[in-house]
């Protein structure tokens, strides 16, 4: 049994939510919505972030078919838009591996990222060292899980 207390914080990685998803047999994309929902909710922290990216199209327009963010877990002070286009958020390092990486294997990658400042609403673009791992759930279509600091 998963139990995360008040106040506590917690470190979002690649094997603790492969881990996890094993455990309590759910989606990555769910587990790391409901992880989001406890942190928005006061119920938990996270001290780095963790997204999960797929190939889908722009949700208002219908097109651009590209990688992008479907969700993704900050902590508080940090937001991640949904839908987000890997190459508009600057993951270009991310971007390169998505058809070279070998699926099912964990990998490192350095790249910028633009993530929003929630108090400003502002953008605030670093680079950070990414943890990643893609998966395969259909020939065609690959899935990617990472985990980054967001300092």
């Amino acid at each position: 049994m998963l139990t995360l207390g008040v106040h506590k914080e917690i470190r979002l990685t690649v094997p603790m939510l492969t881990y996890l998803n094993r455990r309590l047999q759910v989606s990555y994309s769910c587990l790391l919505k409901r992880i989001n929902d406890l942190v928005t909710g006061g119920q938990v922290g996270v001290t780095n972030c963790a997204l999960i990216a797929a190939p889908a199209v722009s949700a208002k327009y219908k097109t651009h078919y590209a990688p992008r963010v479907i969700v993704s877990c900050t902590p508080r002070r940090w937001f991640i838009p949904p839908n987000k286009r890997l190459a508009s958020l600057g993951l270009a390092a991310l971007l390169n591996l998505w058809d070279t990486a070998p699926a099912f294997k964990t990998g490192t990658a350095e790249s910028e990222i633009t993530m929003w400042s929630r108090e400003t609403w502002r953008k605030t673009t670093t680079t950070q060292h990414f943890e990643y791992i893609f998966f395969v759930p259909r020939p065609t279509v690959r899935v990617m899980l990472s985990a980054f600091d967001c300092s």
